[in-house]
């Protein structure tokens, strides 16, 4: 008869359990994909590409000295993004009072959905997941 001693196996069961319990450390490496890829849709004009700007608008929004991009004007939305992992989530979040209608459209703003997650962002963060259940990261 052979027999073997499993407690070291079960206990190794046991760390890998409780550390697959708490996904904290891998949401902290979620934030910065989110973030870059939130910014890049300011510098890409939106992906999908946003409604351009009316002419009029651009024109007076040029002739006032700011630049011609979709978004951004004096750079406070932009750098109002915050991207925050908190408890079981990852939250982005832009500190702007007219962030919502910009995002959303109303009557004479079209929608210009800037904090959203691309298809490319999806499997970075499956790549992540599996990484972190591999106890890779």
């Amino acid at each position: 008869m052979a027999t073997i001693n499993a407690t070291a196996g079960g206990a190794l069961l046991q760390q890998e359990r409780e550390r697959l319990n708490d996904i904290s450390p891998a949401l902290f490496s979620f934030a910065r994909p989110l973030y870059d890829s939130i910014i890049e849709n300011f510098y890409s004009g939106g992906r999908p590409p946003w409604a351009p700007l009316s002419p009029g608008y651009l024109k007076r929004k040029t002739e006032s000295g700011y630049p011609p991009d979709i978004l951004i004007r004096t750079g406070a939305l932009l750098n109002s993004i915050k991207v925050t992992p908190d408890g079981g989530r990852v939250t982005a979040t832009a500190g702007v009072e007219y962030a919502a209608a910009l995002q959303y459209g109303t009557g004479n703003i079209p929608p210009r959905p800037f904090l959203m997650l691309q298809p490319e962002d999806e499997t970075e963060l499956s790549r992540l997941v599996v990484e972190y259940i591999a106890g890779v990261s």
